[in-house]
């Protein structure tokens, strides 16, 4: 933003006289110096001016008041109620727009990942497989699928070729093709393909920061420690489905909003009395739940029998998760997707086929069997393997993060939290569950109840801590512009002073309403 100030004699004509910008202007007079047609000097202000001259001010400079009048049109500075009322208005805006309808899709998308979230346990148990060296497979296959778009994110960090996907891929779609999409998709590919890009070396400049944070040992030290608790996570629950039944392991690992809860009790974290609330309730339900467990003698129709040690294992994976979101949240914040998820996935399945390895003895492997490094691709085992990958791990969770920016996450959570009730049905059906007992049936929806009032608990106090942060925004704003305000009129007087040292004294013996006056035109579009 710039500042003009400019010498106006009373002798000039009146298009000159009104000259001035169409955000504001200040006149102040200077009595005993004179002026003619002066010069014009440009003064950098660090901030808009925001406060308006008066009628006084105006006048005094010996104007018109025809031509006043047309001056304080001009004038269109914001004091501080004004700011604050122009700010409520977009925010209020702001909240108006996001209040979108959420296409139908994406509906059938949160129903399709839940209840391809709620089959895996399902087909895990499926597979007569070491749990271990299952769980190596499950995360084996899921990093191949995580390949592809691993190698596009690497790309976009530091481009290979001179070549961009999206517009290569709209150019070699057939014309039919695309003339008989709809005209907003025919609008889309038509941008696309006409597009100018970045050139190679510009894409490298623009992710020479990302590009270095992500090479950093730092990252790569988070990197590995995620992806060692994600083994965690997978190791213990795949175990615990061998040593307790179905609904009992599905149960206890998606308690990780009480776990969350916990953790944050732990390390001193802001928390709701609703979340404190929401966790006790969820934690007598895994009590009770767990009753089950103590004083169940007799079998299940099918299945497993509860055991302390398996739902002990399914709790200690919903631990697990809970760092592993808090270990992989300030990474997200600025790496994408895949550039996260391969590494820590690739990793974890590392880990866990080395654990296999040493821990773990293979049986004698039947016809079409194999129990190998890279078993999952026998005969006996591949369709298992791609479904338990592809579904529960891409239509899953990857159809979560797409909806998430249509739908809220605490609708996402909640849904979600019908994963243990839904995978038990799905495990009977396909003869892998059992018939719940007496204390699981109490239990289980207690915890269910509990981690849904956590997460809703835990939605409003972002949101209560979003709107303070707000508040706190403009409040500093405020204060900001009642400062600056002082500083741009001290700055205009030293200027002024400035300026008028440096004016000829030949015009020291001119009347007062000759006086010439110092036009301060500031320009807010800059």
């Amino acid at each position: 933003m710039s500042s003009n100030f400019q010498l106006l004699n009373d002798s000039s004509d009146e298009d000159d006289r009104s000259r001035t910008t169409e955000t504001g202007t200040i006149i102040t007079n200077h009595n005993g110096v004179g002026g003619g047609n002066g010069g014009e000097q440009d003064i950098e202000l660090d901030r808009p001016l925001l406060t308006s001259p008066t009628i006084a001010d105006i006048d005094g400079v010996g104007a018109h008041p025809d031509e006043s009048a047309l001056i304080l049109e001009d004038i269109q500075f914001r004091d501080d109620t004004n700011l604050q009322q122009e700010q409520k208005q977009t925010q209020q805006q702001q909240q108006q727009g996001g209040k979108k309808k959420v296409p139908l899709w994406c509906y059938v998308i949160l129903v399709a990942a839940l209840l391809a979230m709620s089959s895996s346990g399902p087909a895990l148990k499926k597979m007569d497989v070491p749990p271990l060296r299952k769980a190596s497979w499950r995360l084996q296959v899921t990093s191949i699928m995580l390949l592809i778009g691993f190698l596009v994110d690497l790309h976009t960090l530091y481009p290979l070729f001179e070549i961009h996907l999206a517009k290569s891929f709209v150019g070699v779609l057939p014309a039919g093709l695309v003339s008989s999409l709809p005209i907003s998709w025919q609008t889309v590919l038509i941008n696309v393909r006409q597009t100018k890009f970045a050139s190679i070396d510009e894409r490298r400049t623009e992710q020479s920061e990302c590009r270095a944070r992500f090479l950093s040992w730092k990252t790569w030290v988070i990197l590995t420690g995620t992806g060692c608790v994600l083994a965690g996570h997978f190791g213990m629950w795949i175990s615990s489905l061998n040593k307790t039944s179905l609904s009992h392991s599905l149960l206890f690992v998606t308690s990780n909003p009480i776990m969350i809860v916990i953790v944050m009790v732990v390390m001193r974290k802001p928390i709701s009395k609703g979340e404190i609330f929401g966790c006790l309730i969820g934690f007598i339900g895994l009590v009770i739940t767990m009753f089950d467990s103590l004083f169940l003698t007799s079998g299940p129709v099918n299945g497993i029998r509860p055991t302390v040690y398996g739902d002990f294992l399914a709790l200690m994976a919903a631990v697990c998760i809970v760092f592993y979101l808090f270990a992989g949240s300030n990474l997200r914040t600025w790496m994408s997707l895949y550039l996260y998820a391969f590494p820590v996935t690739f990793i974890a399945s590392l880990v866990l086929t080395f654990s296999s390895l040493i821990f773990e003895t293979m049986p004698v492997a039947k016809e079409g069997q194999n129990f190998g490094v890279f078993g999952w691709a026998s005969p006996a085992f591949v369709w298992l393997a791609l479904y338990v990958a592809f579904f529960p791990g891409i239509v899953g969770h990857t159809g979560v993060n797409a909806i998430i920016k249509y739908v809220e996450p605490v609708v996402i959570s909640v849904t979600l939290l019908l994963e243990p009730p839904i995978g038990t049905v799905m495990g009977y059906f396909v003869g892998e569950g059992e018939i719940p007992g007496i204390f699981t049936y109490i239990g289980g929806p207690i915890v269910v109840a509990g981690c849904g009032m956590v997460t809703v608990a835990s939605y409003f106090r972002n949101k209560r801590e979003q709107a303070a942060t707000q508040t706190a925004d403009v409040s500093n704003v405020s204060l900001d512009v009642d400062v600056d305000d002082a500083s741009v009129s001290s700055s205009i007087a030293s200027s002024n002073e400035i300026m008028m040292d440096a004016i000829p004294n030949q015009y020291s013996n001119l009347s007062s309403d000759q006086v010439p006056s110092v036009v301060v035109e500031v320009d807010d579009s800059k």
